[in-house]
């Protein structure tokens, strides 16, 4: 039986590597949030929440389609059928599992070195499961009560239609930031050609195993999602003892050895 080539990328592995800075970072600002004392403070940090779940999100579109095609016989399913096609059920209810994931998010214990997309798929397979239980007791009580046979479309219209939300999760209006002319031209050599599966798993293997994790979490924040947060709001997210001349120092260098790393393996010309 053939094996893959060593140097073949790997989906999950790439996965794996993004969602680690990606979930580190949305805990970052969900504990800055709880501890920020000003409303103008939470205010600024909710865009960066939003943007970090939506990206997730995407990242863990494809496992979640996987997991909730074995639900299409389940009472929950039938619900979303009451009022939707049979694709925007299947996305409807991967968007109501990954709510699961996105509650228990603030405090997971993720380890870098472990199987993240299984831990998450786990929690939303576990989210599902209680959902079709609450069903089925609410039918049972029905029953008891000699009640009316239930309306399964009444529960599908709690979740939301796929085409009612905005670029995937949530609304991200609201949080721009003037481009950054020192690091413009960097960021588009490496954003411009991040769509070759090839840059992208070498990237995302260089920042899981080079970078410290604020390193790690600096970068998701400015790179994994659009538009990036601002390095003010950064700065606010990790806390003391930094400023926003401080992360963005951090991140160019940051990118530097990306940018070196990616070019030493022949990816970029580094003459850019």
């Amino acid at each position: 039986m053939s094996t893959p080539a060593a140097d073949q990328p790997d989906p999950i592995r790439d996965v794996q590597d993004v969602l680690y800075p990606l979930v580190c970072a949305y805990q970052l600002t969900f504990m800055a949030g709880l501890k920020e004392p000003h409303p103008a403070g939470r205010e600024a940090l909710a865009p960066v929440l939003g943007l970090l779940l939506e990206q997730i999100f995407f990242d863990l579109h494809e496992p979640l389609l996987a997991l909730v095609r074995g639900w299409t016989r389940s009472l929950l399913f039938r619900e979303q059928l009451a009022t939707l096609r049979y694709h925007d059920a299947l996305e409807s209810l991967a968007m109501s599992a990954f709510g699961d994931i996105a509650a228990a998010l603030p405090t997971c214990d993720l380890q870098p070195d472990k199987n993240i997309v299984g831990y998450l798929i786990q929690i939303a397979r576990h989210g599902l499961y209680d959902q079709e239980r609450s069903i089925y007791e609410g039918i049972e009580r029905r029953h008891l009560n000699r009640s009316s046979p239930p309306a399964l479309h009444e529960t599908a219209a709690m979740w939301p239609r796929p085409a009612d939300i905005i670029h995937g999760v949530w609304d991200n209006t609201g949080l721009q930031e003037p481009e950054d002319p020192a690091s413009a031209e960097l960021e588009d050599q490496i954003i411009g050609q991040y769509d070759d599966q090839q840059i992208r798993q070498a990237a995302a293997a260089f920042l899981r195993t080079a970078l410290a994790d604020r390193d790690q979490q600096i970068v998701a924040m400015r790179l994994f999602i659009e538009p990036p947060s601002p390095f003010e709001t950064i700065d606010q997210a990790l806390g003391n003892g930094w400023t926003a001349a401080s992360v963005r120092q951090r991140y160019h260098r940051t990118l530097a050895r990306l940018r070196r790393h990616l070019a030493d393996k022949g990816l970029i010309d580094s003459t850019k």
